[in-house]
Order: structure tokens, then C-alpha cells, then sequence
């Protein structure tokens, strides 16, 4: 018969009563509580590191995106322009979205295609907005498996 893989909260709690309970009666609860503790304020320590490494990967996509998206538009232009055919009056309508639109949209986007480091504050900020969503998620995640392993 397989041996049943043990959960976190069984290794945990068979560590205490082997290691810990030779030495010294214990309160597993206070024990418990204690490494949670811990954990939480390891993450509160490290969260403002990562959410930096966050943004910056943030704004990489963001910077990757926003090149795609503007070659491709382009590309589809060119095309257009190419194409003389019944499709003018669709094109002379893009061209007119193209250049009132997307080139300012565009020109704005390029100012900040550069690195992360080399933003403004207020730049780096937006793609902080991203990274907090994102370590709001982590951290409802590791409530949830504190609370379900210890």
C-alpha cells in the first residue's frame, strides 16, 4: 500500500512534537501563530522590492505591446496605401484615424520606450498600479494557504 503524501500542517506539527516537545512543553497554537507571523512580516519586507520588479516587468509588457501594436497598425496603413482599389474611401477614413489619432497616441507611447529606470516617478508610478494588483493577488493567495496549512 502507497504511503499517503503528508500535508505541510502534519509535517509541521509532527516536527514540533518529535523536536520541540523533548525540549519543552508547548502551545501549538502559539507556535503556529508565531510562524505566521513570521511569514507575514517576511512578505511585508520584501513586498516593496518585488512590487519594484513588478512594475518594471509591467512596463517591459507594456513597451512590448505598445511596439507590436504600432508596427502593425503601420503595416496595415502601408498596405492601404498600396491598394488603390475600391478600398480608397476605407483608407482615406483610416488615414484620417491614423494621423489625428494614433501618431499623437503613438509619439507619446515612444517617450516612454526606454527603461524602466529611466522613467519619471509619475511614469513608474502607473506600472506601480499594475504591480499592486498583482501582489494583492499573492497575498490573498498566501491567506489562503496559511489559513489552510497552518
Amino acid at each position: 500500500m502507497k504511503k499517503q503524501k503528508k500535508t505541510i500542517k502534519e509535517e509541521f506539527r509532527e516536527f514540533i512534537k518529535k523536536e520541540l516537545l523533548a525540549i519543552t512543553p508547548y502551545d501549538e497554537k502559539k507556535i503556529l501563530d508565531f510562524i505566521k507571523q513570521v511569514f507575514q512580516r517576511f512578505i511585508k519586507e520584501t513586498d516593496k522590492e518585488l512590487r519594484e520588479e513588478l512594475a518594471e516587468l509591467e512596463h517591459k509588457q507594456w513597451e512590448n505591446w505598445t511596439k507590436y501594436i504600432t508596427e502593425h497598425l503601420f503595416d496595415v496603413y502601408e498596405q492601404g496605401k498600396e491598394n488603390r482599389n475600391d478600398e480608397i474611401a476605407q483608407m482615406k477614413g483610416l488615414a484620417w484615424l491614423i494621423d489625428k489619432e494614433l501618431v499623437p497616441m503613438i509619439r507619446k507611447w515612444q517617450k516612454n520606450w526606454k527603461p524602466y529606470s529611466e522613467l519619471t516617478e509619475e511614469e513608474k508610478n502607473k506600472d506601480r498600479i499594475w504591480a499592486d494588483k498583482v501582489l494583492e493577488k499573492l497575498h490573498q493567495k498566501q491567506q489562503q494557504w496559511l489559513k489552510e496549512n497552518l
